[in-house]
C-alpha cells in the first residue's frame, strides 16, 4: 500500500501548477504572474515558473509547489491537498475519497466575498475623496475633518477590521456623500 508521501508525491508530479492555480481561481496573466492570494498587494508579485512547476510571491516571499499552493490557499494539509488536486485535475490517482466539495465551495465564496469587499473599498474611498473635494470646493468645512478623518485613518492606513466597522456603523456617510456628490 502506498504511503501519504508517495500518493503527495505523484500528485506533484502529475499535476501541472499552472492547472492547479486555475483550479484555485488564481488569475495570471500571459507571463504567469498575477496578484498574490497570500496577501494583499495592488502590483503583481506573484509568479508561476510552468518550466519548474513551482510558485513564488516576490512579496511575501511564499514559494513552494502545486501541492504547497493549494495546502496554503485552501488551508489544508498536503495530504488533502493532493488530494483535492488529483480529483479536480481528474489524475486517476486512487485515494480512496473523493474530493471535499464543500471545502472548495467555500473556499471559492471567500474569494468572491474578497473581491466584492475590495470594490466596494475601492469605490467608497473614490467617492470619499471625489466628496471631499466637493466639500471643500463649496465652502462646506462642516464636514470636511469628518471625511478627512474616514480617508486617513480607515482607508489610508486602518485594517481590514477597520474597514469592515466602517462598512457596519457609517453606511450614512456613504450614502449622503453619494447622493450630495452625485447631484
Amino acid at each position: 500500500m502506498a504511503t501519504f508521501h508517495s500518493k503527495i508525491q505523484e500528485v506533484k508530479t502529475k499535476a501541472d501548477i499552472l492547472q492547479v492555480a486555475q483550479f484555485l481561481n488564481i488569475k495570471l496573466d500571459r507571463a504567469n504572474k498575477g496578484l498574490c492570494p497570500f496577501h494583499r498587494e495592488k502590483t503583481p508579485s506573484f509568479s508561476i515558473s510552468p518550466k519548474k512547476q513551482i510558485y513564488k510571491c516576490f512579496g511575501c516571499g511564499e514559494a513552494g509547489d502545486s501541492v504547497a499552493l493549494a495546502s496554503k490557499v485552501l488551508d489544508v494539509n498536503s495530504y488533502e491537498a493532493a488530494k483535492q488536486i488529483n480529483d479536480a485535475l481528474h489524475l486517476g490517482i486512487d485515494f480512496g475519497t473523493k474530493i471535499n466539495r464543500w471545502a472548495v465551495t467555500q473556499y471559492k465564496q471567500k474569494v468572491k466575498a474578497r473581491e466584492e469587499f475590495e470594490k466596494w473599498e475601492n469605490e467608497t474611498f473614490i467617492l470619499l475623496c471625489s466628496y471631499l473635494h466637493f466639500l471643500e470646493d463649496n465652502d462646506e468645512h462642516y464636514e470636511v475633518e469628518e471625511i478627512r478623518y474616514y480617508l486617513d485613518e480607515v482607508f489610508l492606513y486602518g485594517s481590514t477590521e477597520d474597514k469592515l466597522n466602517f462598512w457596519k456603523h457609517n453606511r450614512g456617510v456613504v450614502k449622503r456623500a453619494s447622493e450630495r456628490f452625485n447631484k
